[in-house]
């Protein structure tokens, strides 16, 4: 049997006869230096609680909640992460190296000095984040970074393929050219070109329709 106490209290949240927290709620607890590696946290919930120096290594969270939670010093090395939703949560000294988080919701997540290394944010939702910390190697495709700031980012070797940009900021103090180059496409995402313009107007406003009409 294993025990999840709170780590602030000491009490005893949670007896477990397996290591599997699938479907759990763990909403409003405190851990603290917690072994959950290779656990089965799959559609658990961890909303609004405070995680400090907890291992989730190798495990299975695909569609688990951590909406408003405080995450400080835990480790997701390989972890599946699909469809977890971040949102809103404050993320501070962690790492993602190789972990799997197509998919994911962080809209409004603040991870600061966080380790992203080959991770995988395919279609994931990054709008209003913060990221600072390494991001080498990190898949951004088809991700949404709308109005995101990763000024403070180290972007070696980053897919942003098919990502939305529009106002995400990259320019910080001492930007790489990675930085300048998504700089300029998130400044060409916000302004249409002319010829997209004009292939988007309706007919009406195109001048063979008025040659012909006259």
């Amino acid at each position: 049997m294993i025990e999840i106490r709170d780590g602030a209290t000491g009490e005893v949240i949670l007896r477990l006869q397996d290591r599997s927290l699938r479907g759990r709620k763990l909403s409003n607890v405190c851990l603290v230096a917690t072994d959950f590696t290779s656990i089965d946290a799959t559609e658990a919930d961890f909303s609004y609680s405070t995680l400090r120096r907890v291992k989730f290594n190798k495990a299975s969270i695909t569609r688990t909640r951590f909406c408003n939670a405080r995450i400080e010093e835990t480790e997701f090395f390989e972890a599946v992460l699909e469809g977890v939703d971040f949102t809103a949560t404050t993320i501070h000294a962690s790492s993602f190296c190789h972990a799997r988080l197509g998919g994911a919701f962080l809209r409004y997540a603040q991870m600061i000095n966080v380790d992203l290394s080959n991770a995988d944010l395919r279609q994931a939702d990054l709008s209003m984040a913060v990221v600072s910390g390494v991001l080498t190697q990190v898949d951004f495709r088809d991700a949404d970074l709308r109005g995101a700031d990763l000024r403070e980012t180290q972007l070696h070797g980053a897919k942003f393929d098919g990502a939305q940009l529009a106002n995400a900021r990259f320019i910080g103090a001492h930007p790489s050219d990675i930085h300048l180059q998504l700089a300029r496409r998130a400044h060409a995402q916000t302004r249409p070109s002319t010829s997209t313009t004009a292939r988007r107007q309706p007919d009406h406003y195109r001048w063979w329709k008025f040659w012909g009409n006259s």
